[in-house]
């Protein structure tokens, strides 16, 4: 049976934190947990949970007041009772579909689930399903429509730059972007297969396995702890019943303020890295990279929570902390009054467009 860890990795000596680990999220597989009855009972019950995940109020049925609140206090209910121990949602960060994604009509593949094709989703697929052998002959009709559709939409040359990445270590392009944890490994291995940076990455691979409904998956990232935290303490706040579930966000307000980033990376500004204290990072905090729409949005949410009476939500964040979050999101704005997300405009955007590794469209 797996088992979700959350928050370990203390004991191990491959492994670092610079917040004890918070909002960690690791799977493990115990052979000998759960009894066949409890095993059995567990299948049923992710069968019943894939069918009777909706349930539709029938045409007939008035939608009053009552039966909006009974179904809120129902939904927050539920939601509470998988929150973690420390206070953050764990999931699944698999929106982006690199790997398996289906074919859409029109012979392209999307990018991410349900969405339109799009280069990016149809080029590294089709390169994929190269690579495993199929054939580009009259009876592979998939593969053919695939061609097509890149070649009518301005070929892999039009890729965004992530593609390009994937593609280059697919041998068709001669490009690279250091920035995703499987290739640094991979290069810390080519170094030196017994060195400490390579063994240090071993024990990180665990972060980006998710465990679902459907099976094992692998996560664009170790995940999104502080941006669905947040947001979803804001969902709380909307609903007027903060009160009623006091227990859920004091957990959620003190993730929230654990994972702000207490300091600046050393030497930050040689490696043109953006400032970073005080801000929130997508996941967790642990890389320490700052996110000006992750730090708007946590910073929204611990200012709702200081209008609550601290017996129900906590105390509230110091307000130091508040005008350092402030004082970074403003170090986000670009001389033309923009606005970035991971870190200020450096070039002219047509240089931007070109080297831009998180592009996906």
């Amino acid at each position: 049976m797996w088992k979700l860890k959350i928050g370990e990795g203390a004991n191990n000596p491959l492994l670092r934190s610079r917040n004890g680990f918070l909002g960690r999220e690791t799977w493990e597989f115990d052979p000998d947990a759960g009894t066949p009855e409890e095993l059995a009972e567990c299948a049923k019950q992710n069968k019943v949970y894939t069918k009777l995940r909706v349930n539709d109020l029938k045409d007939s049925t008035e939608v009053t007041e009552e039966v909006l609140l009974t179904a809120l206090r129902r939904v927050l209910d539920q939601y509470s009772s998988i929150q973690a121990q420390d206070g953050h949602w764990p999931g699944g960060y698999s929106g982006i579909l690199f790997i398996l994604p289906l074919m859409n009509e029109d012979g392209g593949w999307s990018t991410h689930t349900l969405g339109p094709s799009s280069m990016f989703g149809s080029c590294v697929n089709y390169v994929t399903l190269r690579l495993l052998g199929e054939v580009l002959d009259g009876d592979n009709y998939a593969l053919s429509k695939g061609r097509d559709w890149i070649l009518s939409h301005g070929s892999a040359k039009a890729a965004p730059q992530w593609a390009k990445l994937y593609l280059s270590s697919y041998g068709c392009f001669h490009i690279f972007f250091p920035f995703i944890q499987v290739l640094n490994m991979i290069c810390c291995w080519i170094e030196n297969p017994n060195s400490d940076a390579f063994r240090q990455h071993l024990p990180r691979i665990n972060d980006f396995l998710w465990i679902a409904e459907d099976g094992m998956k692998s996560k664009v990232y170790v995940g999104c702890q502080s941006w669905d935290t947040a947001l979803t303490v804001q969902a709380y706040c909307s609903t007027g019943l903060i009160q009623e579930f006091g227990g859920t966000i004091k957990k959620a307000h003190d993730f929230i303020k654990n994972a702000q980033v207490t300091k600046n990376c050393p030497s930050y500004k040689s490696f043109y890295r953006e400032r970073s204290k005080a801000s929130w990072t997508l996941s967790n905090g642990e890389n320490g990279w700052s996110i000006a729409d992750t730090t708007a949005e946590c910073l929204k949410a611990v200012l709702l929570l200081s209008k609550i009476p601290p017996d129900h939500v906590g105390d509230p964040i110091k307000e130091e902390r508040l005008y350092d979050a402030v004082d970074c999101l403003l170090s986000f704005v670009n001389k033309d009054g923009t606005l970035s997300s991971a870190e200020c405009k450096r070039t002219t955007p047509l240089v931007e467009e070109f080297i831009l590794g998180t592009a996906v469209k």
